[in-house]
């Protein structure tokens, strides 16, 4: 004869399978929750990429700038200097 389960043996077991059903996806959850923590969301990171981008846009144009007037700088300094050295001798 096959083993067959009393109504109320099966709505224990049917019981017990939900238990463990709802406390594997409260676990889940759990763990759902703890990883989304350790993310950061798109938007505050495509902000922070953004930022950065200008911040380097501008850190390069301030470069290119500085590279641009350092030969008229060194000009002036060259002109100054020719103009004391020939002043110099004049002086006295």
């Amino acid at each position: 004869m096959i083993n067959e389960l009393t109504e109320s043996e099966r709505m224990t077991k049917l019981e017990t399978q939900l238990e463990n059903l709802v406390a594997v996806v409260t676990r889940m959850d759990a763990k759902m929750d703890a990883w989304q923590a350790n993310f950061v969301s798109k938007e505050l990171l495509d902000e922070k990429l953004r930022a950065r981008d200008e911040r380097i846009t501008r850190l390069e144009n301030e470069k290119t700038s500085h590279k641009n007037s350092l030969p008229l700088w060194a000009a002036a300094i060259i002109a100054a200097i020719s103009l004391i050295i020939s002043i110099w001798p004049h002086v006295k």
